[in-house]
């Protein structure tokens, strides 16, 4: 079995809204700008959001591990 069928297999244990709703209270936290609107995708390491998605400028780039909501990178980029 190749290694991307395990996670295409298996349902991640943090849900989309729950992901977003991490990201926002870490994005909160730091006093970044959330812009809509947001881009919220799954991964094989995890959820990757990312604010203000049709723009560059103002945006937010989190990715949250979708087994334990453990924030593996985040990034403002504020142009």
């Amino acid at each position: 079995m190749k290694w991307w069928n395990v996670f295409r297999r298996t349902p991640p244990a943090i849900s989309k809204e729950q992901a977003l709703d991490l990201a926002q209270q870490f994005s909160k936290e730091r006093g970044w700008y959330w812009s809509e609107p947001v881009d919220v995708k799954l991964g094989w390491r995890g959820w990757r959001i990312y604010t203000n998605s049709h723009s560059r400028g103002a945006n937010i780039i989190i990715l949250i591990h979708r087994d334990t909501g453990e924030i593996l990178e985040a990034r403002f980029l504020p142009r």
